[in-house]
């Protein structure tokens, strides 16, 4: 509605009475009071989206009806009140996208009804708190873009209704726990941009229903495990799988026995030390729109069938041990605008079907053993800039 003003002009003893308050969306500014918890019926507040600052008042804690909070995307800040542990029938918390500091209080835990906690985006620190593990009526949990540190709790493996785990971009350290792997009806686990360590645990096989798996920016180790992704192939249980990023770890293995996923859109193995040749399954991935295995020490040739992929669009396989010629076939992708396969050990001409892509981009073949003339052969597109 455009609202300008502050949340003490209500006379809330006034609107005792009144169950449901949405101020989403408008431009209300300074401190949430203390005497809104003199609406002891309501069952859902909203003042999201505004420009509210200060504290989350601890009265909030004793409006025990309340099924919805919705504080999101204002400039609260201070820590979490441990009194909002009170609210036993809350369903739906959310203060992300606000400059909340602090531990995550352990009273959350007391939250058993929540489906939604979402914490994202806050500059919250401590540990994960094992507490968090009694919340088993929750499907989703969002603590990323804060600065949590420790482990992530074995705890939150009792979560088995979890849909989406998301704690990326903190500062968490330890191993990713072997109990995730109870978590069957997970679609999204985000654990990228932290330090986590050791290995990544072959329970993790049995999220079957997973669409999105990162692990990238890590310091992980040792191998891909057979039950996700050794490619000989226990991934292939995995088939629902849409994106995989795995970039930027110290993973190893053999990849050449790699499965078919009909759904898979997007996977980035990069920055690793995976081994082994291309298979030629990789042409069975139908939907795959962006393939990038760069900087690992793969060898073989570029397979013939990823000129199946039609809707290809970035394909990026530099910085291995390829060998061969690049394969005519690759000109089928005519999606394709940009093809990087720099810093390999490929021969021959280069082929007038990808040298002349409609859609190119960004071709770079540098840093190979190519021969003969590219008269004719580069630039049959206006599109492309390098």
């Amino acid at each position: 509605m455009g609202l300008v003003g502050t949340l003490e002009v209500f006379d809330f003893p006034q609107l005792a009475t009144v169950k449901s308050l949405n101020l989403t969306l408008n431009q209300l500014h300074g401190s949430i009071p203390t005497s809104i918890a003199a609406l002891f019926k309501l069952t859902s507040l909203d003042l999201s989206k505004n420009q509210i600052n200060g504290f989350i008042p601890p009265s909030l804690g004793s409006m025990t009806k309340l099924r919805i909070l919705d504080l999101s995307q204002n400039y609260l800040l201070g820590p979490i009140p441990r009194s909002l542990g009170n609210l036993a029938k809350l369903t739906i918390l959310y203060i992300w996208g606000n400059q909340l500091s602090g531990s995550i209080p352990h009273e959350i835990g007391n939250l058993v009804n929540s489906k939604d906690l979402v914490f994202s985006h806050n500059q919250l620190t401590g540990s994960i708190p094992r507490s968090l593990g009694n919340l088993t009526m929750l499907e989703n949990m969002h603590l990323y873009s804060n600065k949590f540190t420790g482990a992530i709790p074995r705890e939150i493996g009792k979560l088995t209704n979890m849909v989406d785990f998301e704690v990326c971009n903190n500062s968490l350290v330890g191993s990713i726990p072997s109990s995730l792997g109870n978590l069957t009806k997970l679609n999204y686990l985000y654990v990228w941009g932290n330090q986590l360590s050791s290995f990544i645990p072959h329970e993790i096989g049995n999220l079957v229903n997973l669409k999105d798996l990162v692990f990238s920016l890590n310091q992980l180790t040792g191998s891909i495990p057979r039950s996700l992704g050794n490619f000989d192939h226990e991934l292939a249980n995995i088939t629902s799988l849409v994106k995989m990023r795995l970039d930027g770890n110290q993973l190893k293995g053999d990849i050449s026995n790699f499965g078919v996923y009909p759904n898979l859109v997007y996977i980035d193995l990069s920055f690793n030390r995976l081994s082994g040749m291309l298979s030629h399954r990789w042409g069975e991935c139908y939907n795959l729109t962006s393939l990038k295995i760069f900087n690992n020490k793969l060898n073989g040739h570029v397979p013939l069938s990823i000129g199946q992929l039609l809707k290809l669009q970035l394909l990026d396989l530099s910085s291995n041990n390829l060998e061969g010629e690049i394969p005519r076939e690759l000109g089928k992708s005519s999606q394709l605008y940009k093809l990087n396969l720099s810093n390999n050990l490929l021969s021959g001409e280069i082929p007038q079907e990808v040298g002349n892509l409609p859609n190119m981009e960004c071709l770079d073949l540098s840093a190979n053993n190519l021969s003969g003339s590219i008269e004719g052969k580069i630039g049959g597109t206006q599109r492309l800039q390098f």
